[in-house]
């Protein structure tokens, strides 16, 4: 699972409210493995359903989405890079994005038995289109039928001019192609 996130690769992890400590113990040491600083707790907030998240943020993972239904839900505990996503009724924490991966405190935002809202279906389209383009620059990887030679940074992709930057910019297969550094020494003329 580490490599498949270093990959580029989008994870989501979501623990309900009835998942067992040790479980949830297993799911939050694994997310300390990938690096993250967000975890799950194992908090029971608005039991039965429905219930209706609030959207906060820019996130494009949840562009145009206004509301998620959930059926009931634990918390999530915020903490280094993580953004809340969204948030329940009663104030808990329902999705928090960090580093590639998406933490998520109910399973009904995914097949919520209750009647999912349209923001749901909107939610899983969003992440269907970030996993394809997870730096959001607007050409999707390879796999996805894209040709972004390095999907995990905004600044480099087909059709971009090249910067001195060392990188790639322009997906060519040469970094820095045509630039010279500035203070270089260039030699015009052989004696």
């Amino acid at each position: 699972i580490v490599d498949f996130v270093d990959g580029g690769g989008l994870l989501v992890s979501v623990a309900d409210n009835d998942n067992y400590d040790d479980e949830q113990d297993r799911l939050n040491l694994l997310l300390a493995e990938l690096g993250l600083d967000s975890a799950h707790a194992l908090d029971s907030v608005d039991p039965s359903c429905p219930h209706y998240g609030t959207i906060s943020g820019g996130n494009p993972l949840v562009e145009s989405v206004k509301t998620l239904s959930y059926a009931s839900s634990s918390d999530l505990t915020v903490a280094g890079d993580g953004e809340v996503l969204a948030t329940g009724e009663s104030g808990q924490t329902l999705l928090v994005y960090e580093d590639h991966v998406l933490l998520a405190a109910d399973s009904g935002i995914f097949h919520d038995w209750c009647g999912p809202d349209p923001g749901n279906y909107t939610l899983y389209e969003n992440l269907f289109n970030a996993w394809c383009d997870m730096d959001l620059d607007g050409v999707d990887k390879p796999i996805c039928g894209g040709d972004d030679c390095d999907d995990d940074n905004d600044a480099v992709h087909p059709g971009l001019p090249e910067v001195l930057d060392g990188l790639d910019n322009d997906c060519n297969g040469l970094a820095d192609d045509g630039m010279v550094a500035a203070g270089a020494v260039i030699v015009t003329e052989y004696m």
